[in-house]
Protein backbone atom coordinates (compact mmCIF):
# COMPACT_ATOMS: atom_id res chain seq x y z
CA UNK A 1 0.00 0.00 0.00
CA UNK A 2 1.61 3.37 -1.00
CA UNK A 3 0.13 5.44 2.11
CA UNK A 4 0.62 2.25 4.53
CA UNK A 5 3.11 3.65 7.72
CA UNK A 6 5.59 0.52 7.63
CA UNK A 7 5.61 -0.12 11.53
CA UNK A 8 8.98 -2.00 11.19
CA UNK A 9 11.23 0.50 10.25
CA UNK A 10 14.78 1.85 11.09
CA UNK A 11 13.83 5.51 11.91
CA UNK A 12 15.72 8.08 13.69
CA UNK A 13 14.72 10.77 16.11
CA UNK A 14 12.91 13.03 14.98
CA UNK A 15 10.88 10.38 12.57
CA UNK A 16 10.09 8.69 15.65
CA UNK A 17 8.82 11.51 17.02
CA UNK A 18 6.48 12.74 13.50
CA UNK A 19 5.30 9.04 12.27
CA UNK A 20 4.00 8.88 15.80
CA UNK A 21 2.18 11.66 15.01
CA UNK A 22 0.96 10.71 11.34
CA UNK A 23 -0.29 7.34 13.19
CA UNK A 24 -2.77 9.28 15.69
CA UNK A 25 -3.46 11.47 12.58
CA UNK A 26 -4.36 8.41 10.09
CA UNK A 27 -6.72 6.57 12.76
CA UNK A 28 -8.03 9.78 14.63
CA UNK A 29 -11.57 8.81 14.19
CA UNK A 30 -11.27 4.92 15.50
CA UNK A 31 -9.05 6.26 18.45
CA UNK A 32 -11.39 9.37 19.10
CA UNK A 33 -14.67 7.01 18.96
CA UNK A 34 -12.80 4.36 21.17
CA UNK A 35 -11.97 7.60 23.50
CA UNK A 36 -15.64 8.90 23.92
CA UNK A 37 -16.90 5.26 24.48
CA UNK A 38 -14.40 4.15 26.93
CA UNK A 39 -12.11 7.23 28.54
CA UNK A 40 -14.43 10.01 28.35
CA UNK A 41 -17.04 7.70 30.91
CA UNK A 42 -14.13 7.39 33.76
CA UNK A 43 -13.35 11.37 33.14
CA UNK A 44 -17.14 12.31 34.38
CA UNK A 45 -16.99 9.38 36.95
CA UNK A 46 -13.82 10.84 38.55
CA UNK A 47 -15.34 14.37 38.53
CA UNK A 48 -18.88 13.49 39.70
CA UNK A 49 -16.31 11.32 42.51
CA UNK A 50 -14.50 14.60 43.26
CA UNK A 51 -17.75 16.65 43.81
CA UNK A 52 -19.44 13.92 46.15
CA UNK A 53 -16.61 12.97 48.24
CA UNK A 54 -14.86 16.57 48.00
CA UNK A 55 -11.79 14.35 47.32
CA UNK A 56 -8.78 16.78 47.01
CA UNK A 57 -10.43 19.60 48.73
CA UNK A 58 -8.99 20.81 51.78
CA UNK A 59 -11.09 22.65 54.58
CA UNK A 60 -9.86 26.26 55.92
CA UNK A 61 -8.60 24.35 59.04
CA UNK A 62 -7.11 21.61 56.85
CA UNK A 63 -4.98 24.03 54.75
CA UNK A 64 -3.71 26.04 57.91
CA UNK A 65 -2.54 22.64 59.41
CA UNK A 66 0.85 20.94 57.91
CA UNK A 67 -0.21 18.12 59.46
CA UNK A 68 -4.06 17.86 58.19
CA UNK A 69 -2.79 19.49 54.69
CA UNK A 70 -0.15 16.23 54.72
CA UNK A 71 -2.47 13.59 55.50
CA UNK A 72 -5.24 14.57 53.05
CA UNK A 73 -2.59 14.95 50.56
CA UNK A 74 -2.12 11.46 50.34
CA UNK A 75 -5.75 10.41 50.35
CA UNK A 76 -6.45 12.58 47.65
CA UNK A 77 -3.14 11.49 45.64
CA UNK A 78 -4.49 7.72 46.03
CA UNK A 79 -7.70 8.49 44.62
CA UNK A 80 -6.73 10.70 41.55
CA UNK A 81 -3.77 7.83 40.80
CA UNK A 82 -6.61 5.26 40.15
CA UNK A 83 -8.20 7.39 37.89
CA UNK A 84 -5.43 8.01 36.17
CA UNK A 85 -4.29 4.21 35.67
CA UNK A 86 -7.88 3.69 34.27
CA UNK A 87 -7.58 6.34 32.33
CA UNK A 88 -4.11 5.32 30.96
CA UNK A 89 -4.43 1.78 31.07
CA UNK A 90 -7.58 2.40 28.40
CA UNK A 91 -5.48 4.21 26.34
CA UNK A 92 -2.70 2.07 26.30
CA UNK A 93 -5.07 -0.72 25.49
CA UNK A 94 -6.86 1.25 22.38
CA UNK A 95 -3.18 2.48 20.88
CA UNK A 96 -1.74 -1.06 21.05
CA UNK A 97 -4.41 -2.92 19.98
CA UNK A 98 -4.64 -0.06 16.75
CA UNK A 99 -0.94 -0.73 16.23
CA UNK A 100 -1.25 -4.25 16.16
CA UNK A 101 -4.48 -4.79 14.00
CA UNK A 102 -2.72 -2.19 11.75
CA UNK A 103 0.57 -4.14 11.23
CA UNK A 104 -1.61 -7.06 10.89
CA UNK A 105 -3.80 -6.19 7.81
CA UNK A 106 -3.22 -4.47 4.45
CA UNK A 107 -5.68 -1.73 5.12
CA UNK A 108 -4.54 1.71 5.25
CA UNK A 109 -6.86 2.56 8.13
CA UNK A 110 -8.48 0.71 10.92
CA UNK A 111 -11.66 0.85 10.89
CA UNK A 112 -13.46 1.28 14.54
CA UNK A 113 -15.48 -2.27 14.18
CA UNK A 114 -11.99 -4.00 13.62
CA UNK A 115 -10.25 -1.78 16.74
CA UNK A 116 -13.00 -3.09 19.35
CA UNK A 117 -12.57 -6.68 18.43
CA UNK A 118 -8.93 -6.57 18.81
CA UNK A 119 -9.46 -4.57 22.11
CA UNK A 120 -11.86 -7.62 23.26
CA UNK A 121 -9.10 -10.48 22.35
CA UNK A 122 -6.29 -8.35 23.84
CA UNK A 123 -7.55 -6.46 27.14
CA UNK A 124 -7.03 -9.36 29.38
CA UNK A 125 -3.37 -9.58 28.31
CA UNK A 126 -2.71 -5.83 27.99
CA UNK A 127 -3.97 -5.72 32.00
CA UNK A 128 -1.60 -8.02 33.26
CA UNK A 129 1.32 -6.53 31.00
CA UNK A 130 0.43 -3.04 32.19
CA UNK A 131 0.15 -4.29 36.23
CA UNK A 132 3.54 -5.49 36.14
CA UNK A 133 5.26 -2.79 34.18
CA UNK A 134 3.75 -0.66 37.12
CA UNK A 135 5.16 -2.90 39.83
CA UNK A 136 8.24 -3.25 38.43
CA UNK A 137 8.80 0.19 37.70
CA UNK A 138 7.21 1.91 41.05
CA UNK A 139 7.41 -0.92 43.05
CA UNK A 140 10.98 0.52 44.74
CA UNK A 141 9.62 3.61 44.97
CA UNK A 142 6.09 2.23 46.73
CA UNK A 143 8.23 0.55 49.40
CA UNK A 144 10.59 3.78 50.13
CA UNK A 145 7.33 5.99 50.24
CA UNK A 146 6.09 3.55 52.80
CA UNK A 147 9.64 3.74 54.53
CA UNK A 148 8.48 7.75 55.02
CA UNK A 149 6.15 6.97 57.46
CA UNK A 150 8.48 5.07 59.94
CA UNK A 151 11.36 6.95 59.59
CA UNK A 152 12.20 10.37 57.51
CA UNK A 153 15.61 10.03 57.08
CA UNK A 154 15.77 6.61 55.58
CA UNK A 155 12.48 6.91 53.41
CA UNK A 156 14.03 10.01 52.18
CA UNK A 157 17.19 8.28 51.13
CA UNK A 158 15.32 5.67 49.87
CA UNK A 159 12.86 7.86 47.54
CA UNK A 160 16.42 9.34 46.78
CA UNK A 161 17.61 6.27 44.93
CA UNK A 162 14.46 4.58 44.12
CA UNK A 163 13.60 7.35 42.00
CA UNK A 164 16.46 6.67 40.05
CA UNK A 165 15.81 2.75 39.86
CA UNK A 166 12.00 4.24 38.78
CA UNK A 167 13.66 6.07 35.80
CA UNK A 168 16.06 2.66 35.11
CA UNK A 169 13.28 0.40 35.12
CA UNK A 170 10.83 2.63 33.39
CA UNK A 171 12.77 2.98 30.46
CA UNK A 172 14.09 -0.96 30.49
CA UNK A 173 10.10 -1.79 30.40
CA UNK A 174 8.57 0.90 28.63
CA UNK A 175 7.45 -1.05 25.35
CA UNK A 176 6.56 -4.02 27.37
CA UNK A 177 2.51 -3.87 26.99
CA UNK A 178 3.09 -3.89 22.87
CA UNK A 179 5.87 -5.94 23.02
CA UNK A 180 3.73 -8.54 24.87
CA UNK A 181 1.20 -7.70 22.40
CA UNK A 182 3.14 -8.00 19.44
CA UNK A 183 4.97 -11.54 20.55
CA UNK A 184 3.02 -13.22 23.01
CA UNK A 185 4.90 -15.04 25.28
CA UNK A 186 5.15 -15.70 28.84
CA UNK A 187 5.21 -12.78 31.16
CA UNK A 188 8.64 -13.64 31.96
CA UNK A 189 9.74 -14.30 28.60
CA UNK A 190 8.48 -10.59 27.82
CA UNK A 191 9.84 -9.39 30.45
CA UNK A 192 13.34 -10.56 29.47
CA UNK A 193 12.47 -9.51 25.50
CA UNK A 194 11.53 -5.65 26.69
CA UNK A 195 14.75 -5.28 28.36
CA UNK A 196 16.84 -7.03 25.57
CA UNK A 197 15.70 -4.54 22.60
CA UNK A 198 16.54 -1.33 25.01
CA UNK A 199 20.13 -2.42 25.88
CA UNK A 200 22.49 -0.87 23.86
CA UNK A 201 19.36 1.75 22.83
CA UNK A 202 18.76 2.74 26.71
CA UNK A 203 19.57 6.51 26.13
CA UNK A 204 17.83 6.69 22.78
CA UNK A 205 15.00 4.85 24.55
CA UNK A 206 14.93 7.68 27.00
CA UNK A 207 15.40 10.67 24.81
CA UNK A 208 12.22 9.73 23.05
CA UNK A 209 10.09 9.76 26.56
CA UNK A 210 11.45 12.56 27.53
CA UNK A 211 10.76 14.90 24.10
CA UNK A 212 7.50 12.63 23.81
CA UNK A 213 6.66 13.39 26.96
CA UNK A 214 7.14 17.22 27.04
CA UNK A 215 5.20 17.22 23.88
CA UNK A 216 2.39 15.51 25.25
CA UNK A 217 2.62 18.11 28.05
CA UNK A 218 2.52 21.18 26.06
CA UNK A 219 -0.95 19.48 24.50
CA UNK A 220 -2.22 18.74 28.20
CA UNK A 221 -1.57 22.20 29.22
CA UNK A 222 -4.69 23.16 27.21
CA UNK A 223 -6.53 21.58 29.95
CA UNK A 224 -4.23 21.86 32.60
CA UNK A 225 -3.97 25.48 32.91
CA UNK A 226 -7.67 26.09 33.33
CA UNK A 227 -8.01 23.16 35.58
CA UNK A 228 -5.08 24.57 37.76
CA UNK A 229 -6.72 28.47 37.77
CA UNK A 230 -9.72 26.87 39.21
CA UNK A 231 -8.01 24.59 42.26
CA UNK A 232 -6.52 28.22 42.91
CA UNK A 233 -9.34 29.62 43.08
CA UNK A 234 -11.10 27.42 45.02
CA UNK A 235 -8.09 27.34 47.16
CA UNK A 236 -7.96 30.87 47.72
CA UNK A 237 -11.74 31.29 48.41
CA UNK A 238 -11.46 29.16 51.31
CA UNK A 239 -8.44 30.38 52.67
CA UNK A 240 -10.52 33.77 52.75
CA UNK A 241 -12.89 31.99 54.94
CA UNK A 242 -15.30 30.69 52.41
CA UNK A 243 -16.52 27.28 53.11
CA UNK A 244 -15.73 24.73 51.10
CA UNK A 245 -18.85 22.32 51.18
CA UNK A 246 -20.47 24.53 49.05
CA UNK A 247 -22.07 23.06 45.53
CA UNK A 248 -20.25 26.31 43.68
CA UNK A 249 -16.93 24.88 45.41
CA UNK A 250 -17.97 21.28 44.67
CA UNK A 251 -18.77 22.02 40.97
CA UNK A 252 -15.52 23.71 40.53
CA UNK A 253 -13.76 21.23 42.32
CA UNK A 254 -15.10 18.57 40.24
CA UNK A 255 -14.70 19.97 36.97
CA UNK A 256 -10.80 21.05 37.84
CA UNK A 257 -10.49 16.95 38.44
CA UNK A 258 -11.73 16.27 34.58
CA UNK A 259 -10.19 19.11 33.00
CA UNK A 260 -6.86 17.64 34.90
CA UNK A 261 -7.08 13.87 33.71
CA UNK A 262 -8.81 15.40 29.83
CA UNK A 263 -5.32 16.87 29.63
CA UNK A 264 -2.79 13.75 30.98
CA UNK A 265 -5.29 11.37 29.04
CA UNK A 266 -4.75 13.22 25.96
CA UNK A 267 -1.17 13.86 26.30
CA UNK A 268 -0.80 9.99 26.74
CA UNK A 269 -2.68 9.46 23.13
CA UNK A 270 0.22 10.83 21.78
CA UNK A 271 3.35 9.26 24.39
CA UNK A 272 1.48 5.65 23.98
CA UNK A 273 2.02 6.49 19.81
CA UNK A 274 5.55 7.36 20.62
CA UNK A 275 6.44 4.03 22.33
CA UNK A 276 4.69 1.97 19.66
CA UNK A 277 6.99 3.74 16.70
CA UNK A 278 9.98 2.93 19.22
CA UNK A 279 9.45 -0.34 19.77
CA UNK A 280 9.32 -1.22 16.40
CA UNK A 281 12.20 0.81 15.74
CA UNK A 282 13.99 -1.59 18.50
CA UNK A 283 12.69 -4.48 17.20
CA UNK A 284 14.10 -3.78 13.33
CA UNK A 285 17.43 -2.77 14.76
CA UNK A 286 17.85 -6.06 16.94
CA UNK A 287 15.92 -8.36 14.51
CA UNK A 288 15.95 -7.18 10.85
CA UNK A 289 12.57 -8.84 10.23
CA UNK A 290 11.45 -6.24 7.81
CA UNK A 291 14.73 -6.27 5.93
CA UNK A 292 14.62 -9.70 6.58
CA UNK A 293 10.82 -10.09 4.97
CA UNK A 294 11.90 -7.57 1.83
CA UNK A 295 15.16 -10.46 0.92
CA UNK A 296 12.91 -13.35 0.86
CA UNK A 297 10.36 -12.05 -0.88
CA UNK A 298 13.47 -10.60 -4.04
CA UNK A 299 12.11 -12.56 -7.56
CA UNK A 300 8.52 -12.64 -6.55
CA UNK A 301 5.72 -10.44 -7.58
CA UNK A 302 5.04 -9.64 -4.22
CA UNK A 303 7.64 -6.78 -3.66
CA UNK A 304 10.51 -5.70 -5.00
CA UNK A 305 14.01 -4.97 -3.27
CA UNK A 306 14.06 -1.19 -5.04
CA UNK A 307 11.00 0.52 -4.43
CA UNK A 308 12.12 2.57 -7.15
CA UNK A 309 13.74 0.33 -9.94
CA UNK A 310 10.53 1.52 -12.36
CA UNK A 311 11.83 4.80 -12.55
CA UNK A 312 14.79 3.65 -14.31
Amino acid sequence: MKNKLILEKRRDFGEIISDAFQFIKMHIKPIGKAYLTFILPVILIAGIFSFITKSGMLSREQLLSDEGAFTQMFENLGSFVTFIFLCFSVIAITMNACAIQYKNTDSEVVDYASLIKMMKQVTGGQLMAILVQVIMTYGLLLIAAALLLFNGLIGGLAMFVAFFFCIYFYVNYSILPIGFLDQPSSMKDALLRSKNLVDGHWWSTFGIIFVGGLIGGFVSYIFVIPATMIQMIVTLGVMDGAESDTLLYRSLHGIGAMLQLLGQSVSFIYISSVMIIKYYDLVERNDNTNLRARIAKIGTREESFFENEGEF
